[in-house]
This record gives structure tokens, C-alpha cells and sequence, in this order.
């Protein structure tokens, strides 16, 4: 895929998506994100945050997903979520890929109409080490018939917003609730997948404030040897590596940032000075953070 920085923003967000395409097929909060009809060169080609919930299904083709630390490959009928706190890098072939999303924003979650009951049971949504799903060709049809509805629903330039709403609410809550039901047919993990996964989501919630291989061995009441040994083992990279990997991925997000100084980003990642923050960032990517910075123009 070919892809130019000069043009790209630093995060994908459903407002900016509808002002860039100057389509009215969403509402506050919702859309879908089809990339029969988008364009797909306005999609970051480095690291970015966005504040939505995304569900992606891909139809065909191919195309590579980073969330976080974790890489998935997706292909025909595969589903996966990215929930609103994880940093995610895409990468496809324009030619060959089609995928729709659904883009929601946890404020119109929680204002969808769900029974608190429901709501309380939306493990997929909660779980930040989710992996992705391969659909069989009903489950697939089912979900994709239903984003689809969604989006029709969307487009009608006639309907009122609170019209639409009335009508959008109950097939989201049809969809979110069919994909609860998916992810919760997953099998349970292995003990060893279980410490990795574990892992993944104490550092996603502690990487700023702890960089020590012992703080997370502590936590999931492991030896940190054993904790390496198995992260070696599973992923052939070691917890210091992957803590490392994280901190410079947070870096490269807010780096992206133009309002905030190297200096903010500095302290924001708690290095004690601009200094060896940026000692830091170019002894793991061979560059300064203001090279970083100058090379998305």
C-alpha cells in the first residue's frame, strides 16, 4: 500500500471523518465506516488513539491490525474490536482489501437503551486482551447484514436525528448484543496465554509510571524470570522488551500531538527531563523525537 505522511492527521475521529468525506450517513456518537465509500489515504500510517470503540469486519481481502503491542492479521469474516484506549496502526492493500467498522463512542454506549443487566454482562467490551474472531458464514452474514441496516438507517437525509436514534438504538443493541455472544464463545486460555494476556493489560494501564520487569512479576505473583521466560516463549520477546515498545509507542502518539512541546510529552511519560527522554527515544528507534515529529510533513 502506498501511503504518504504529508497528508495524513495524527488520530481518526467520527466528526473528522464526516468533515473530511462531507457524508451524512452517521449521528453524534455513531457510524459506520465503510471502505467501499471512505477514503482510505486519510488513515494514519503511524501510530494513533482514537475515542471511539471500533468493530471491524473484514468482507475480503487482507490487512494487518497493531493494537497495542499485538498484531493481528485479518482476513475474510474476521472481527475485531479496538476499545477507545488502545493505540492501533493499519495496513492493507487498497486493491484488495473491503472491511465496514462501527465507530461508537462510549457515551452513546452507555446512552443506547441497553438493561443495566445487559450492559453489566458486555464482558467483550471490558476485556482489552480480546483477539480477534474468525465468523462462520451465518454468524458472518448475521453481523454484516446488521452494520449494514445500521448505515442505511443513517443515510436517510429525511429522518430527524431523534427519528433516526429511535431506529438505529435497538439494531445497535441487536449487534453489540449478537457480538457479546461471539467473543463469549471464545475458549478459555491456556495458563501461559493467560499470563501473557495479563500482562498485556497490567502494562497498557501501568507503563507510564512503571518500567521495572519486577513490578508486573509482582503483580501476577510470578518470578520476573518466569514471567520473561514465558513471554520469550510465547511471543519470542522478553517483558523488558515489550515495556520499552510501549513507552516508545505512547511517545510516538503524543509526539503527533503538535500542541504539545517534547519538554510536556518528556513529563507526561515521567523522564525526569527533556533530556533523557529524548536519549531514550533515539536509543530504540535511531531518531530524535523531533525528527520523529518532522517526518509526518
Amino acid at each position: 500500500m502506498k501511503k504518504s505522511a504529508k497528508s495524513k492527521p495524527a488520530a481518526l475521529e467520527i466528526q473528522q471523518i464526516q468533515h473530511d468525506a462531507g457524508q451524512k450517513d452517521s449521528m453524534d456518537g455513531i457510524m459506520i465506516f465503510d471502505s467501499a465509500v471512505y477514503s482510505l489515504n486519510n488513515i494514519p500510517n503511524r501510530p494513533f488513539r482514537s475515542r471511539h470503540y471500533s468493530l471491524i469486519l473484514v468482507h475480503h481481502g487482507q490487512m494487518t491490525v497493531k493494537v497495542n503491542l499485538t498484531s493481528y492479521s485479518l482476513t475474510e469474516k474476521t472481527l475485531l474490536l479496538i476499545q477507545p484506549s488502545a493505540i492501533r496502526e493499519m495496513n492493507w492493500n487498497t486493491e484488495d482489501v473491503h472491511f465496514s467498522s462501527l465507530l461508537f463512542l462510549p457515551d452513546f454506549l452507555a446512552a443506547s437503551g441497553l438493561h443495566a443487566r445487559s450492559f453489566s454482562q458486555l464482558s467483550f467490551l471490558k476485556n482489552e486482551t480480546i483477539t480477534s474472531l474468525q465468523l462462520e458464514a451465518g454468524q458472518y452474514t448475521i453481523t454484516n447484514h446488521t452494520l449494514e441496516l445500521i448505515r442505511l438507517i443513517l443515510l436517510q437525509e429525511s429522518l430527524q436525528n431523534i427519528h433516526k436514534q429511535e431506529m438505529v438504538r435497538p439494531v445497535f443493541q441487536s449487534a453489540i448484543l449478537q457480538i457479546n455472544q461471539l467473543f463469549g464463545k471464545q475458549p478459555s486460555v491456556q495458563t501461559n496465554n493467560n499470563i501473557v494476556h495479563r500482562f498485556f493489560d497490567l502494562l497498557t494501564h501501568h507503563y507510564k509510571e512503571q518500567r521495572e520487569v519486577s513490578f508486573y512479576a509482582e503483580k501476577l505473583q510470578i518470578h520476573e524470570k518466569y514471567l520473561s521466560q514465558v513471554l520469550k516463549e510465547q511471543t519470542g520477546e522478553t517483558a523488558r522488551t515489550y515495556i520499552i515498545q510501549m513507552v516508545i509507542l505512547e511517545a510516538k502518539v503524543l509526539l503527533d500531538v503538535a500542541t504539545l512541546t517534547v519538554s510536556q510529552i518528556a513529563e507526561d511519560l515521567r523522564f525526569s527531563n527533556q533530556f533523557h527522554f529524548s536519549r531514550f527515544f533515539k536509543q530504540y528507534t535511531s531518531t530524535t523525537p523531533t525528527q520523529y515529529r518532522n517526518s509526518r510533513y
